[in-house]
């Protein structure tokens, strides 16, 4: 077991990642140097009552079957299951292999602004139209914060340090400082995950981004040009 090393370097190895413009991280380079949006109309549940609040960043052309088998689908939402795809693709691109021998200095760090809402939401609608027996005994378990950090601990392996980070829009910067720190100042880690997860297109959660008045600047502009830094012939 090796001594704290504070000036001990970090770097990063292996790169996973499930998003609105790409599911790779090869695809997503092509899309970010392209100038191609993520932003299209809403698929994933009918907009049609809410117009003109019709767009949004939708992960596209995402097979969770790849990553999860059918019950742990069937129990989780789908920030589990992007979480657990990135990091299963940033661990085959490290050429990380955790083994009885390691998987105690391989650690978790992840995190999100909110979690599995989904689920709860699921939940107390059917607690309220269908009755309490209608309740999901996996809910809790499936929709904390930390319950993807959880199951990327157990899909991967890795049954060192775990930990959810939480602060809001903000989390990708605490859950990188508290991945440095944990590699560099504990005495038996040598190996992390570092993921973040994040559903907003709900109907709720959309709906509380239409009232904060965030969805309604994209209803005045092109949604090819929508977060898209080159503004110029490269867009497609």
């Amino acid at each position: 077991m090796r001594e704290p090393d504070h000036t001990r370097r970090v770097v990063i190895t292996g790169l996973g990642i499930v998003s609105p413009i790409g599911n790779t991280v090869d695809a997503v380079w092509s899309s970010l140097t392209e100038g191609r949006s993520g932003i299209a109309q809403i698929t994933h549940w009918d907009p049609t009552p809410y117009a003109p609040y019709v767009v949004a960043g939708e992960v596209k052309d995402f097979d969770v079957t790849q990553f999860l088998d059918a019950k742990q689908i069937r129990r989780t939402g789908p920030e589990i299951h992007w979480g657990v795809a990135a990091a299963k693709a940033a661990l085959r691109d490290s050429g990380l292999e955790i083994t009885d021998a390691n998987r105690e200095e391989v650690g978790v760090v992840f995190g999100s602004g909110a979690g599995g809402q989904g689920l709860f939401i699921e939940n107390q609608m059917s607690w309220k139209e269908k009755g309490p027996r209608t309740v999901a005994p996996t809910f809790i378990a499936h929709g904390l914060v930390d319950s993807t950090s959880g199951m990327i601990a157990i899909e991967s392996g890795a049954v060192g340090h775990n930990l959810a980070v939480v602060s809001a829009c903000a989390t990708p910067a605490p859950v990188t400082e508290r991945r440095a720190k944990s590699l560099t100042a504990a005495k038996k880690f040598n190996d992390g995950i570092r993921q973040r997860a994040e559903v907003v297109t709900d109907v709720l959660k959309y709906w509380h981004l239409v009232r904060k008045e965030f969805v309604k600047t994209l209803l005045h502009a092109n949604p090819k040009l929508i977060s898209v830094q080159w503004r110029d012939a490269r867009l497609k």
